[in-house]
């Protein structure tokens, strides 16, 4: 449970390391666009390749708590 909580405090502070500019967005604006062409929709500007990428992480997040407590409580 505490790799849980600490995996959810490092996407958020990541999350708002990259909203606020303190990071570049090199690789994952690559990735992001990369998979956004494999999936076949529209690529972000690169206004929006920031909250594309908070996006992707809150996304990833919110999966990987709901499959962990579903493990913890169902099984």
């Amino acid at each position: 449970m505490g790799i849980l909580v600490v995996l959810n405090v490092l996407a958020a502070v990541y999350s708002v390391a990259l909203l606020r500019m303190w990071m570049p967005v090199g690789f994952l604006g690559g990735l992001i666009h990369g998979l956004h062409q494999v999936v076949g929709i529209t690529t972000p500007t690169d206004r929006q390749v920031r909250w594309a990428i908070v996006a992707w992480v809150v996304s990833l997040i919110l999966i990987l708590d709901v499959v962990f407590l579903l493990l913890v409580y169902v099984l």
